[in-house]
């Protein structure tokens, strides 16, 4: 329920969306659903300033307390309170605290249309505090990021520069050691299959514990658009040591011609300390070794060429 396109009040924009979703087939307390409110607020001017907020939540198939879960439920309680102290009255609950999983995170962006760069931050939590000064006292635990910056090149020259870069931050928090609750990492209820949907996942890819840098730069014309990536991901940065590491170097060609976007993507991929080993090197016979003139261990290198072929259609 709510407006998919934003409505227009003047110079002011406004968008609500309400979101709820049964995840598997099954009835009663085994069921699982998926609930998700989100609103935005922009001001279009020679700038486009935006902010906004997303409270999601993944809940039954398992409870805290006796109470039964049900689809009734699922569906309001995106309205909760912020605090755990709001939910100890709460019949689901167990002094406040529930089984499910939560995310809320609020994001500003400001939009350049005259030189089509973006700029954007979202800080996230997926835990509720006891009160407003745990906040205060430890602002970071469970604290997710996303900051990112993207040039897509004036449209109106000839030939343009691109350019942008993303930095995703999930991993756990200084504060979250002290929490004797757990340390509010990301995606790791395994009740709910880490934050998949048959088999996929719909969270950040690079996974719980984690970060994922991106950068590219690149040329476009009209019906050109080329450019190199690098992206370099860890998994299990607090928790592990070595943790796993991934780095990509992506090379893309785009041509436009007759209405089709056709598309060259070629991708070489190094991944490390697959598996969180207790070593950092091996010998040529895969041994583990202490001095670092081996190998990374449990490397694995690939490559990746995809062929593309893509047109819009509209309605």
């Amino acid at each position: 329920a709510g407006n998919l396109n934003e409505i227009k009040f003047g110079k002011l924009g406004l968008q609500i969306l309400y979101s709820f979703s049964q995840l598997n087939n099954e009835e009663g307390s085994k069921a699982h659903y998926l609930t998700s409110l989100n609103a935005s607020l922009a001001w279009h001017g020679s700038a486009i300033w935006s902010i906004g907020f997303s409270r999601n939540y993944i809940t039954g198939g398992k409870n805290i307390s006796n109470y039964v879960w049900s689809k009734s439920d699922a569906q309001k309680i995106i309205f909760e309170g912020l605090f755990t102290s709001d939910l100890i009255g709460q019949e689901y609950t167990v002094a406040g605290h529930d089984l499910w999983d939560q995310t809320l995170s609020g994001y500003f962006a400001i939009i350049y249309p005259e030189k089509n760069i973006k700029a954007y931050l979202e800080l996230g939590f997926n835990d509720n505090r006891m009160y407003f000064a745990d906040f205060l006292s430890q602002p970071d635990h469970s604290m997710a990021s996303i900051i990112g910056l993207r040039d897509y090149g004036d449209l109106k020259k000839k030939i343009t520069p691109i350019w942008g870069f993303e930095w995703t931050n999930l991993m756990i928090t200084y504060s979250s050691r002290f929490r004797l609750a757990g340390p509010g990492t990301w995606y790791d209820r395994k009740q709910y299959n880490y934050s998949s949907y048959k088999g996929r996942r719909w969270s950040a890819h690079s996974g719980s514990d984690s970060d994922d840098i991106y950068v590219y730069a690149g040329i476009r014309t009209k019906n050109i658009i080329l450019y190199q990536g690098l992206n370099y991901e860890r998994h299990g940065i607090v928790s592990h040591r070595p943790a796993e590491v991934k780095l990509e170097s992506i090379s893309t060609i785009q041509l436009f011609h007759s209405g089709f976007w056709f598309t060259v993507y070629y991708e070489n991929q190094l991944e490390a300390f697959l598996g969180f080993p207790d070593y950092f090197y091996v010998d040529s016979n895969n041994n583990p070794i202490n001095e670092d003139n081996g190998i990374l261990a449990n490397n694995r290198k690939t490559s990746t060429l995809k062929l593309k072929v893509s047109k819009i259609i509209k309605f």
